[in-house]
Parts: structure tokens; sequence; C-alpha cells
């Protein structure tokens, strides 16, 4: 079980950021900008749809998920105009992993940070 926790976090915090970046900001970016011509709105809605399609655990975490693939594309567009495309791929893949490992770290680690007035850390929950 501890296995496929770490496996897990290897992929939701290393590959699914990469992969979702370039299929949920990049290619809907070229595709929708450079073959259709859509502006900014609605590329973001696009990338938006997608990225919650990525995360249809819950309709709630879709619905998240989708307004922050819409933040995504916005903050890729505007690097985009900074940066080369492949240092906002960067930057905006990298944003996308901390989110991840935070959120990696809150569900499968359970911090408790102190107990009793002692500052101590405890690790628990975490399957064998």
């Amino acid at each position: 079980m501890l296995n496929e926790t770490l496996f897990f976090g290897f992929y939701a915090i290393l590959l699914a950021p990469l992969m979702e970046t370039f299929t949920g900001q990049i290619l809907p970016y070229y595709i929708l900008k450079e073959t259709f011509g859509c502006k900014v709105i609605g590329i973001s809605i696009c990338s938006g749809i997608i990225f919650g399609l990525y995360h249809l655990y819950s309709p709630d975490y879709a619905v998240h998920a989708g307004i922050v693939g819409c933040l995504y594309q916005l903050w890729y567009i505007v690097y985009k105009k900074h940066y080369s495309d492949f240092k906002a791929f960067l930057i905006i893949s990298s944003v996308h992993a901390l989110h991840n490992s935070v959120a990696f770290l809150l569900n499968y680690l359970h911090y408790i940070i102190s107990i009793n007035g002692k500052d101590i850390l405890i690790v628990k929950n975490i399957p064998e």
C-alpha cells in the first residue's frame, strides 16, 4: 500500500502536471488561437473544461479544477508573452506541481504539528 501511495505521489507531483499542462493549456492555446483565432477568454474557458474533465473525482472537484485550469491558461498566456513558450510551460507545470504537492501531503500524511502545547511533528495514517 505504501508503494502505491508513493507511486501516486510521484505521478501527481511530477508526471501529471507536465502532461496536463501540455494537453490542458498548451495544446488548446495553439489549436484554438492559431487555428481558429479564438480570443483569450474562449481559450481559457475551453482549457478549464478540459482541465475539469481530467479531475472527475466528484462534481465539486471537477468545477474547482476547471476554475484552476482557466487560471493556469491565463497565466500561461501572460508568461508566454514575457518568456519563451518552454519557460511558460515550466512555470505553469511547476505551479501545478506545487499545488499537487500540498494536496498530496494534506491527504496522505495528516500532519499534527503540536500536541499539548509541545511542538512536535507526528506523521500518522501512512499506509504500510
